[in-house]
């Protein structure tokens, strides 16, 4: 027969591990408050470049921003 080794056994309680709330620092004014935010504020920022583009892909690319504002909407949504 084999033998447990006491090293190995599992404890029958387990500790639980202290979580302290880590101090929040202000947000600078102009940057987003969490990652939903900085994901709108991108998109946003993307859009806008791509409706400034010129030439034979101005359609596409208004296209392509009308899509990310839409998404940028749906996000905003969520995030209320």
């Amino acid at each position: 027969m084999s033998k447990k080794k006491a090293g190995t056994a599992v404890p029958e309680t387990i500790e639980e591990t202290a979580v302290s709330d880590t101090p929040t620092t202000p947000t600078p004014v102009g940057q987003p408050r969490n990652i939903i935010g900085a994901a709108t504020e991108h998109m946003r920022l993307a859009a806008a470049m791509l409706r400034s583009k010129g030439g034979a892909h101005a359609e596409p690319c208004a296209f392509v921003a009308a899509e990310l504002e839409r998404r940028v909407d749906q996000l905003e949504k969520l995030n209320e």
